[in-house]
């Protein structure tokens, strides 16, 4: 591999080992000193396991500063897919599957995200989609200095919702938000820019049951967005390459729950949802297709509610899921891409669905809205990719699950329904840190369902 060879502001290089090759990265000028310093530590030490050899080791750097927020450090003009040297040497269509990710879009640094209800913007300002009363759809948003609009903004072109949104955000950085339509079909509205105005809403047909969608983005940069259909199966469509999607397919199985997308570390898709009997059902698609495997049970539960997926820094994933007595419960690849362990389940009981998202040390917390006393739970792994501490009660009366997303500046932000019917946040004093702000009303009105 290449060396580069550019200064972090004017004071500091950044030498990274990568797999044996030394390289420093390129940094963009519109780094700061205060960023550049706070992720030198992450570009020098951006190494990786033996079972992530397969896949480029720039890729890999790109996906581990994406993980700790210190993409905007990195320039990309020299990110060029023809500069990237995949594992079989192959041109660009056998970077696109043998090196999944290899494109100008994955390396531009401006990666995608998928979350419910809430997505960084391009930008790193968080955006937030709501269902108010009556279906009515709105949005609030970060200002460019970290604080909230005064109100949520009602989409252009509303539509009468009947789903929590899903967001996601694409490779060429805007966001788009999906919903379930009171009628059941399947509607989204997408910026019309990076960190700009939205679109109208467009309708993408489909009949599911209300109350959940899933959304994410695949390798090839399309969005894909699932439901379970009015006959219980599992439906899925795919963006084309033009922004139109491809007719809806069926997945089959009869389910109970909204399903959740997650990315495995080779690019593939999965999917999670929880079936009618009440076990935790998942398929996935087949190494170097597009097509998905047979669905298969990962725990009998008995099991409620929508999972939430996260992915380990050692690019393992990892499911949460809420059992029908109000326990939390998650299992986790043994390896990545590789199969499941049995589900762990710690003590505690809460309402709603669970909440997970990566602290910027790499390591993993869940939240939960206590079942008695409404207050916001959380627990954090002791290190990345292994055990989990005691849980921590960051108080508040939270009516929703709660929603839970990274700042720019890395700290974890969680955003739910209190008792107003309006959005509260409390977020991380600072990255990874152990202190938490108190609570704050944002605005807007949302169904505490439908967070």
């Amino acid at each position: 591999m290449r060396r580069e060879s550019k200064a972090l502001g004017s004071v500091v290089g950044c030498l990274v080992v990568l797999l044996g090759s030394a390289i420093t990265v390129p940094v963009a000028a519109d780094c700061g000193l205060g960023k550049g310093l706070a992720c030198f530590p992450v570009f020098s030490s951006c190494g990786f396991t033996a079972g992530l050899a397969g896949r480029d080791p720039y890729i890999q750097c790109v996906d581990t500063l994406s993980k700790h927020w210190c993409t905007e450090c990195v320039t990309t003009s020299d990110l060029d897919p023809r500069a990237v040297v995949c594992p079989n040497g192959g041109g660009l269509a056998a970077k696109l599957t043998d090196c999944p990710g290899a494109n100008t879009r994955y390396l531009s640094s401006q990666m995608y995200y998928a979350g419910r209800t809430v997505a960084p913007n391009q930008d790193g300002r968080l955006e937030m989609a709501v269902t108010g009363p009556g279906g009515t759809t709105s949005h609030l948003w970060q200002q460019s200095s970290g604080s909230w609009v005064a109100d949520a903004v009602p989409f252009p072109g509303n539509v009468h919702a009947a789903s929590f949104p899903a967001v996601v955000r694409h490779f060429d950085g805007r966001l788009d938000v999906f919903v379930i339509t009171a009628a059941g079909t399947v509607a989204h509205s997408k910026q019309a820019g990076p960190n700009v105005n939205w679109a109208a809403w467009v309708n993408i047909g489909g009949a599911l049951r209300t109350g959940g969608i899933a959304a994410n983005v695949d390798q090839a940069g399309h969005a894909v967005v699932a439901g379970v259909g009015k006959d219980s199966a599992l439906w899925y469509a795919v963006e084309k390459d033009d922004g139109s999607f491809a007719s809806w397919q069926s997945l089959g199985g009869s389910f109970a729950g909204a399903p959740v997308i997650a990315l495995n570390a080779d690019g593939r898709l999965e999917i999670f949802a929880v079936a009618a009997g009440g076990g935790l059902s998942h398929c996935w698609q087949s190494p170097g297709s597009a097509a998905f495997q047979p669905w298969v049970s990962l725990g009998n539960g008995p099991f409620t509610g929508t999972p939430s997926v996260a992915r380990n820094l050692d690019q393992r994933l990892e499911v949460f899921i809420t059992t029908r007595s109000g326990a939390l419960a998650h299992a986790w690849q043994l390896a990545p891409n590789g199969g499941w362990s049995v589900f762990d389940q710690p003590e505690g009981l809460h309402a709603h669905d669970p909440a997970v998202a990566m602290n910027a040390d790499g390591t993993l917390d869940v939240f939960v809205v206590g079942v008695n006393d409404r207050a916001l739970w959380h627990r954090r792994q002791v290190a990345p990719n292994t055990g989990w501490g005691n849980w921590e009660s960051l108080g508040g009366v939270a009516l929703s699950t709660p929603a839970v997303a990274r700042n720019a500046h890395g700290t974890l932000e969680v955003l739910v329904v209190g008792q107003d019917g309006a959005i509260w946040e409390i977020h991380q004093q600072s990255p990874a840190g152990a202190k938490w702000t108190g609570w704050a009303r944002i605005g807007g009105r949302a169904q505490p369902n439908l967070l």
